[in-house]
């Protein structure tokens, strides 16, 4: 998890807690990849779990490594995990 979380934070050009352009690399193949793979890991096995109305809220309680993740830009596939969701 944690050479995930640095390729995707590296290929979203993230370095330390400043986001430098965030909303147009996350469309890149290669930044969605290394979301994809995080979303599969964190998000995957919870997902019947998870709240159909996307106005109901989902609390992220990172820890380690994890704090460093953008999971509002995970990604099914699909859709980033933000569009599905409202995240705190």
């Amino acid at each position: 998890i944690n050479q995930l979380v640095h390729n995707a934070r590296t290929d979203m050009e993230i370095q330390d807690s400043n986001v430098l352009s965030t909303r147009n690399r996350s469309q890149d193949p290669k930044t969605l990849e290394s979301l994809c793979q995080l979303y599969s890991l964190l998000i995957k096995p919870v997902e019947i779990y998870l709240p159909k109305d996307p106005k109901e809220r989902i609390t992220i309680i990172p820890e380690g490594s994890l704090f460093l993740i953008p999971f509002a830009v995970l990604y099914d596939e699909k859709q980033f995990l933000i569009e599905k969701h409202t995240l705190l």
